[in-house]
């Protein structure tokens, strides 16, 4: 039985910043849900590693902030995250980049009430 998505993943490039335990790195976020991302990087992270992440937004004075995130799977250089912990602020924020990436809205993606 195969690993069923529980919300749809958009193609993006934003860039991004993570750090776990006893690794630092950045990388590009390739795809973006609202439960998760896959990230190409030239770190190297183990399936089940947790890491804060930081989501770089084009549009954005700040990034969105994920408290933790859990690494489901790895393949080479590219590496799925799943979104364990965030505050609502921060939620709200990916809730609403994720609403403008649903209906192709190019204005801008950092706090809902800019």
């Amino acid at each position: 039985m195969g690993y069923e998505r529980k919300a749809t993943r958009f193609p993006v490039k934003f860039g991004s910043t993570f750090a776990g335990e006893h690794l630092a790195g950045q990388g590009t976020i390739t795809n973006l849900s609202s439960g998760g991302c896959s990230i190409e990087s030239t770190i190297t992270l183990t399936v089940r590693s947790a890491v804060g992440l930081h989501l770089h937004l084009p549009d954005s004075r700040s990034p969105i902030q994920i408290e933790r995130a859990i690494v489901r799977w790895a393949c080479g250089n590219l590496f799925g995250l799943e979104f364990e912990r965030m505050t609502q602020t921060e939620t709200n924020r990916l809730q609403h980049l994720i609403h403008n990436l649903e209906h192709g809205i190019a204005t801008t993606l950092g706090h809902p009430d800019t």
